[in-house]
């Protein structure tokens, strides 16, 4: 009877394992894939021996190098989710392991989940890399490794030989592997405590003070940075003490056990379970879900949708909840311009002022990268390709990013720049995922009919600026007016004109600028012009009694007579108007954002 139990028990916790992974992976894949996705847009791992042997030459690099090999599988959701999953059950497993070298009482099982969890919480952190989950699980297995050596000696000289080696190969909790060995020499083997005993204390002791001090000759990182380790946060300046959380724990959880009863009826070993699990599903469920950052999901969301052109995914994350961001509304009318949609829709959603149009360059490694999509789209090349530079020189912990490097190598492929395109294009060589899209586009290197006759590139020529000037972001309608006139053919830069003007409320550039659009090819006026045309018309004409010059529907006259009586009887009327009014322009100009 006895055996059968400890037979379900052994099972049930092999599930409860599983259950973490799957949990985990659910989470990542479905709830927060684009942190996920973030990740790998902001390194490129190479195949190459140089940059091998650039990671691997610093303190923790083994850890760091295999960290930027598992995350670019993250390019794929469900890949990145996957690997998180499993390498947080590996995790939870080691901590098994040790744990019963310790003297696990199954009763406690769940409290072995409890780092895994923790690590979940901190990975929700988009600036926490994967090599700090990676280098915990390399002390943990070398410990692991350890414990089959039968020999006294043997293990006591390893633990001498393998401080300093971890911390070269690892950093950070290299530490912990000396504290496990001299834990389990005291709480597993039960050896006597002799001279052996003390060599290994004192010697490890002596080598993790010292290995840290040492290398601050060879390295010019703060001794602080080389104590905790470095390459496991994205900003270098700043020191990643929740991982220190979770190697206190890692200790806690692992010896715990041991102190805790041995002897648990059946009846309460039920209950002890289900009160742990309980509080680990709740307590777990509440953290996990504070420490994720949601909005910033919805931001990372509109940017990887409009990376991989995904338009109507764009607009269906906005009719599922109406951004408000500047940068996801950016994203929105990006969207909507590339679906033909966005001089008819524009103020269907939220609008935020000519910010939510083409958001003003910040200083900062993610924010020129959507900005830099709308200038590519236009066919600003020049201005798309210095943000993508300037964000990709940015990144705080130095990386190239894979997605930049691809989209330099567009933009000076466009300008016919094919020796600096060659460059980003044979590093993308030997990457995994951007490797068949380089090889390929080096086939069209000094093709200049190949090149004008691809949809994409071909079209970016034409429409790119003829001529060199000096750009202003403070006379954005000038230079998309510049851009419309090179090429006609560019309605996009007309629907950015005109919504440029629209958007700060300058109704009488809208009406000296919505001349050019008569060789747009519109079969009719979109409804936002139609909108602000009455609307300027009924300025001059009250109450509309002549009819307006420009072919505007019924429908729309209408519905500013109806408008009209409310705003003029109250100015601030804005709710009462906004369930009826608020895809229209007039609502917008009234209480919409305020003029820039």
């Amino acid at each position: 009877m006895k055996e059968i139990l400890n037979i379900h028990i052994k099972r049930s916790n092999l599930l409860l394992s599983i259950l973490l992974g799957v949990c985990v992976f659910i989470f990542f894949n479905f709830y927060y894939p684009f942190h996920v996705q973030y990740q790998e847009q902001f390194q490129m791992f190479l195949f190459t021996k140089d940059y091998f042997l650039d990671r691997v030459s610093l303190p923790g690099g083994l850890a760091i190098y295999l960290g930027n090999f598992f995350v670019q599988f993250f390019y794929y959701a469900w890949l990145g989710a996957l690997v998180i999953a499993f390498l947080l059950v590996l995790l939870q497993r080691e901590i098994v392991w040790l744990t019963k070298k310790f003297g696990l009482n199954n009763t406690y099982y769940p409290l072995t989940l409890l780092p895994s969890i923790v690590y979940w919480i901190l990975l929700c952190d988009e600036n926490y890399m994967l090599s700090g989950l990676l280098l915990l699980i390399m002390v943990l297995g070398t410990v692991i490794i350890c414990t089959t050596i039968p020999s006294r000696t043997i293990r006591l000289i390893s633990t001498i030989v393998l401080t300093p080696v971890l911390y070269i190969l690892c950093s950070g909790c290299f530490w912990l592997f000396a504290l496990f060995m001299i834990l389990l020499e005291i709480f597993y083997w039960k050896e006597n405590i002799d001279i052996r005993w003390w060599i290994m204390v004192l010697g490890s002791a002596l080598l993790i003070i010292c290995s840290p001090i040492i290398s601050k000759n060879f390295y010019q990182y703060p001794l602080e940075r080389l104590w905790l380790g470095i390459g496991f946060y994205r900003f270098p300046n700043i020191s990643p003490y929740g991982q220190i959380i979770i190697w206190l724990l890692t200790v806690a959880v692992s010896i715990l056990p041991r102190f805790l009863s041995k002897t648990v009826l059946l009846k309460k070993y039920f209950a002890l379970i289900a009160f742990q699990l309980l509080v680990l599903v709740i307590g777990g469920g509440y953290f996990i879900k504070n420490a994720a950052d949601w909005d910033k999901e919805e931001i990372m969301g509109y940017d990887h949708h409009v990376r991989m052109q995904e338009w109507d995914k764009v607009i269906a994350m906005a009719d599922k909840k109406v951004p408000t961001a500047p940068m996801s509304v950016a994203c929105l009318n990006l969207a909507l311009s590339k679906t033909g949609q966005l001089a008819d829709k524009m103020f269907c959603y939220y609008q935020n002022g000519v910010q939510g149009l083409i958001p003003p360059f910040q200083p900062d490694f993610t924010s020129p990268l959507p900005t830099s999509e709308i200038y590519y789209h236009l066919g600003m090349i020049n201005s798309s390709q210095r943000l993508v530079f300037e964000a990709m020189e940015s990144i705080p912990d130095y990386q190239k990013s894979a997605r930049c490097y691809k989209r330099l190598a567009e933009t000076n492929l466009i300008n016919g720049q094919y020796k600096v395109a060659a460059k980003y294009l044979r590093s993308l060589q030997h990457t995994l995922f951007y490797r068949d899209w380089a090889t390929e586009t080096l086939t069209y290197f000094n093709n200049e009919s190949r090149i004008n006759a691809h949809p994409e590139w071909g079209r970016l020529r034409q429409l790119r600026y003829k001529e060199d000037f000096l750009y202003s972001q403070d006379e954005l309608d000038i230079m998309l007016g510049i851009l419309f006139k090179q090429n006609n053919s560019n309605r996009m830069a007309f629907e950015y004109l005109m919504a440029c003007t629209l958007l700060s409320k300058n109704l009488d550039r809208f009406f000296n600028y919505y001349p050019l659009g008569k060789d747009a090819g519109y079969q009719q006026i979109p409804k936002s012009y139609q909108e602000a045309l009455l609307f300027i018309w009924s300025l001059k004409h009250h109450p509309l009694k002549e009819k307006a010059p420009w072919p505007i529907s019924e429908q729309i006259t209408e519905r500013l007579l109806e408008y009209a009586p409310i705003y003029m009887q109250d100015k601030n009327s804005g709710s009462i108007l906004k369930e009826r009014f608020g895809d229209t322009y007039w609502y917008y100009l009234h209480f919409g954002t305020k003029k820039l």
